[in-house]
């Protein structure tokens, strides 16, 4: 569904992101549909979060996004950094697992961690320590997940198409030490 809440998180974001290019070269009445596009698509984000019952499952690209929408509007954003500490809490095991057990989910969050921690550098806001202290945890354990043959462990959908992309993600996050696994649960060995 194409307005369902990822998408829609993920186009506001790259409308949001990309808006000095294509502004550059738009007229004014373009400028202007432009920003009512925005405003909709966050108009929409935040209904589905309004009336949804459960926080916990809430993508982590729509917390970014209305993350980034409030603060660019000079809103309140502590019920956001409430939501966050929520879905970090429900979607982030105590070894740093991300409850997919896909590496390749593993890396999407650990990456849109560090973009909401820009996001608060950018904003000169001081970011919160379970913010700082998950992405070092996620990414202490993705790098477990990296064979020494430099290939990526194949389980639950992952395949090495993105390892570049997961390379880079773990060298994002300096002077990372493997992380010892303990009381492993959901059939996750490390050898």
């Amino acid at each position: 569904f194409v307005w369902n809440e990822i998408f829609t998180s993920k186009r506001l974001i790259n409308l949001i992101y990309n808006y000095d290019f294509y502004a550059v070269s738009s007229t004014n009445n373009e400028k202007l549909l432009f920003r009512k596009i925005i405003l909709k698509h966050f108009i929409i984000l935040y209904l589905l979060i309004k009336f949804r019952i459960s926080k916990k499952n809430i993508s982590i690209e729509m917390v970014k996004i209305l993350l980034l929408f409030k603060l660019i509007h000079k809103k309140n954003i502590s019920d956001i950094i409430h939501i966050l500490k929520e879905l970090m809490r429900s979607q982030i095991d105590k070894n740093g697992f991300h409850k997919s057990n896909n590496p390749s989910y593993q890396a999407e969050f650990i990456n849109n961690l560090h973009e909401i921690k820009n996001i608060f550098l950018y904003f000169e806001i001081k970011v919160p320590e379970s913010i700082l202290y998950q992405i070092y945890n996620m990414t202490s354990v993705l790098a477990n997940l990296i064979h020494k043959d430099s290939s990526i462990a194949l389980f639950n959908g992952s395949n090495n198409a993105n390892y570049n992309n997961i390379i880079k993600i773990i060298n994002l996050t300096k002077d990372i030490k493997l992380k010892k696994l303990e009381n492993i649960k959901n059939g996750i060995v490390v050898y």
